[in-house]
C-alpha cells in the first residue's frame, strides 16, 4: 500500500536534509515523500533538489503557509495512506510500519506515537504522545491532542473527506489547524496513539512567538466553542466568537502559566539553564499544579 509523506518547508535549510533522510531510511518500502517547498528564500529548495531518490518530489509554490502547505501536499498526494513530518523533526527506524499496521485495524482513521523533545543540538528533553482509550469524545471536541502532528498517520481519503486543513483558521484565527483537523476526523472514526518513542520533535528558539502562543490559547477555545455548537445543530463563526469571548482572570493566570513553562523549557533546551528556571517559578507561582503536574509528567517520561 503506497503511504505518501508530506513535508511541508519554509527556509528550514538548518534541519530538512535530516528530516528527509529520516524518512528515506524508513524499512517500509512504499512511500512516497512530497516536500512541498512554501515560497523559501534560503536553500531550502537547492537542498531538496540535491536528494535524487526516485520517491522524492518536491513541489514548489508561493508562500502560504503551513496548513497550505500540507493541502498542497495532500493534493499532489497518490497513496491510500498520508503520513506528515515537519522540516525540523526526524522519525526513527519502524515508524511508518509500526504505525501503518495499525491504521489498518477496523475503525482507524488516524494513529500518532510518542516521540521525544530534543533541543536543537539532538540533546533529549522530554515525550510527547497521550493514549486516546476513552477519549475520542474529547478529541472531537477540539479539548484534546494527543499527539503533534508530525507523529500522525491516516487515510487519505478520510483527510479529504473532511475538508483538510482549513487554511482559513489559520489566517483569520491562529496555528490550531492540526487540533481543527483532528477534531473532525474523530467524528469519522478511532484515532489512537502508539506507546512507542518512534521519532524526534525538535524544539528550538524559532518554535514560536509570544504573540502566536496566545492566539493559539484562544483559538483552541473558539474550536471548543464551536465543537459544542455543531454538537447542538448550530454553528460558531469566528466573528461571532470573538465579539463575545473574555478571558476570566483565572483564564490569563492559567494561560500565562502555560507560557511560562513552555518558555522556561525552551530557555533550558536552549542552555540558558538561570533564566529557564525562572521562568519555571513563575509558571509555578501562576499555576502551581499544572506545573508540577506537567513537571512529573515530563520526568516519569524522560
Amino acid at each position: 500500500m503506497l503511504t505518501s509523506v508530506v513535508l511541508p518547508t519554509y527556509n528550514g535549510e538548518r534541519f530538512v536534509s535530516s528530516a528527509v533522510q529520516s524518512v528515506l531510511v524508513q524499512d517500509y518500502p512504499e512511500l512516497e515523500l512530497i516536500a512541498v517547498d512554501d515560497g523559501s528564500t534560503d536553500s531550502t529548495r537547492d537542498i531538496l533538489h540535491r536528494f535524487s531518490d526516485p520517491r522524492i518530489r518536491v513541489v514548489e509554490r508561493a508562500n502560504g503557509g503551513v496548513a497550505a502547505a500540507r493541502n498542497t501536499g495532500i493534493e499532489h498526494a497518490t497513496g491510500a495512506a498520508v503520513a506528515f513530518i515537519d522540516q525540523d523533526d526526524e522519525w526513527l527506524p519502524g515508524k511508518l510500519s509500526a504505525q501503518l499496521a495499525e491504521l489498518r485495524r477496523d475503525g482507524r482513521v488516524m494513529v500518532g506515537c510518542r516521540l521525544r523533545y530534543v533541543n536543537a543540538d539532538g540533546r533529549p528533553l522530554g515525550v510527547s504522545g497521550e493514549p486516546t482509550e476513552g477519549r475520542g469524545g474529547d478529541i472531537a471536541a477540539a479539548a484534546f491532542v494527543p499527539f503533534p502532528l508530525t507523529a500522525a498517520v491516516a487515510w487519505t481519503d478520510e483527510i479529504r473527506a473532511v475538508g483538510g486543513f482549513d487554511e482559513g483558521l489559520v489566517q483569520a484565527v491562529a496555528p490550531v489547524d492540526d487540533l481543527d483537523l483532528m477534531s473532525r476526523l474523530a467524528a469519522r472514526g478511532d484515532i489512537v496513539t502508539l506507546p512507542d518513542i518512534l521519532g524526534h520533535y525538535r524544539i528550538h528558539g524559532e518554535s514560536g512567538t509570544v504573540e502566536k502562543f496566545f492566539a493559539m490559547q484562544t483559538g483552541t477555545e473558539f474550536l471548543k466553542a464551536r465543537a459544542r455548537a455543531r454538537a447542538a445543530g448550530s454553528d460558531l463563526s469566528w466573528e461571532a466568537f470573538a465579539a463575545s469571548y473574555r478571558r476570566s482572570l483565572g483564564r490569563r493566570r492559567a494561560e500565562y502559566a502555560r507560557y511560562f513553562y513552555r518558555t522556561g523549557g525552551l530557555a533550558i533546551a536552549g542552555g540558558r539553564r538561570l533564566a529557564g528556571a525562572g521562568y519555571l517559578a513563575a509558571a509555578a507561582t501562576l499555576g502551581p499544579k499544572y506545573t508540577a503536574r506537567r513537571l512529573r509528567r515530563q520526568r516519569a517520561r524522560v
